[in-house]
């Protein structure tokens, strides 16, 4: 039997600034103005070590962050977006442990998306963040994962929101995942992004606000 030990260390620093906040605008000129940008500088030392003979420790340290913009709601729409991205300063890794979750060097753009809200009815397409029960993007490295997917949400119904989804590709951590259907971008050549064909249908109880 063979033991790992895995150390992380990380560093973040988030900042935000808007003008409105994404209020409800009522002109085109407004719908951008009335936007908020975000975004955080981020700082991960990744250190694994093994006690199986013939694996070597191994060692990384990235840094980036990402920064995201939102506009104001006109007539029920909005748009987002968000860059990604990470830069390694040293690295340490004879067998690749971390080349599907840290190793990444590059940028991404992981979030771009309309938004449209009618009533208690939201609907959202484009690459975006999500989480559900059945699929959810993971946060716990630099790099997020995102999906290029479309979904609405209703919240008609007391404390119980309806929703479906439509997921056609998946932006992993790294452009080399350990998983056959995991692929990232190519941070050095065209974009590679998998196609991931199915369908989200979830009904939660959950105590929406109202």
């Amino acid at each position: 039997m063979s033991n790992k030990n895995i150390s992380i260390f990380t560093l973040s620093f988030i900042f935000s600034t808007s003008v409105f906040a994404n209020d409800t605008v009522s002109s085109f000129d407004q719908w951008f103005s009335a936007g908020n940008v975000h975004g955080a500088m981020k700082s991960y030392y990744f250190v694994q070590t093994f006690d199986k003979d013939g694996s070597h420790d191994s060692q990384i340290w990235a840094n980036g962050g990402n920064i995201t913009f939102n506009t104001g709601k006109f007539n029920g729409f909005e748009l987002g977006g968000e860059f990604q991205g990470s830069y390694i300063n040293s690295i340490n890794d004879k067998d690749a442990k971390t080349a599907g979750n840290m190793d990444a060097d590059g940028a991404i753009l992981s979030e771009s998306y309309l938004k449209y809200t009618l009533g208690n009815t939201i609907f959202k397409g484009g690459r975006q963040h999500f989480s559900s029960p059945f699929v959810a993007n993971s946060g716990s490295r630099l790099i997020k994962e995102s999906f290029e997917m479309y979904q609405i949400r209703n919240h008609s119904l007391v404390n119980t929101e309806i929703s479906a989804g439509y997921v056609s590709k998946y932006q992993t951590r790294t452009d080399k995942s350990y998983y056959a259907d995991n692929d990232f971008v190519d941070f050095e050549k065209k974009e590679q992004v998998v196609q991931v064909n199915f369908m989200t249908l979830a009904i939660a109880v959950c105590g929406l606000p109202r």
